[in-house]
């Protein structure tokens, strides 16, 4: 006999296998909850998961031997006045140069801007209303740039290899602002 009950999902867990805590509330009006103005979407908020994370970051790298200073900011964005579309929203370069290099992608509907000089660009992946498809770009590109999980790192943060976390006012909270 089949049960028509639901079955119970375990609460989602950390890489360290522990579950995961809910963070502290994120201050109205804070710089982590400001869409770039590069995005151009301006109906566009920043996706902030169930547990109170926002998807936000900013990460840079430096290597002196090479003359290197780069940045790298993403953002996963609720679009449409519902906020059921989603698109992640990526731009780079080098800091102290102008636009630059676009990266390509075979995501539907992309969007990639780059300026002259081959320094850095933009790029928007519309996701549509896959939200789980939009988390994992996200996540993979995150992963891949800072060497961290994106669910437990703690910025400032900088694991060998990768770009070093930014600390975006209000990560904290609003009490610590």
């Amino acid at each position: 006999v089949k049960s028509i009950l639901p079955r119970a999902v375990a609460p989602p867990k950390s890489s360290t296998g522990a579950p995961r805590e809910r963070l502290p509330p994120i201050a109205p009006g804070s710089q982590l909850l400001r869409v770039d103005g590069d995005a151009n979407r301006p109906t566009a908020r920043i996706y902030v998961d169930p547990y109170n994370l926002a998807y936000n970051v900013v990460m840079n790298t430096v290597d002196l031997a090479a003359g290197t200073n780069k940045y790298y900011r993403m953002q996963l964005l609720r679009c449409g006045k519902a906020g059921e579309r989603y698109c992640v929203y990526r731009a780079w370069g080098r800091i102290g140069a102008g636009g630059g290099a676009g990266e390509k992608s075979g995501k539907k509907k992309s969007k990639s801007k780059s300026g002259r000089d081959g320094t850095g660009g933009t790029l928007v992946n519309d996701h549509g209303d896959d939200l789980d498809g939009a988390v994992k770009e996200f996540h993979a590109k995150f992963k891949e740039l800072s060497r961290d999980e994106f669910t437990t790192c703690t910025p400032p943060s900088t694991k060998p290899g990768g770009y070093a976390v930014a600390l975006i006012p209000g990560q904290l909270g609003a009490a610590a602002e």
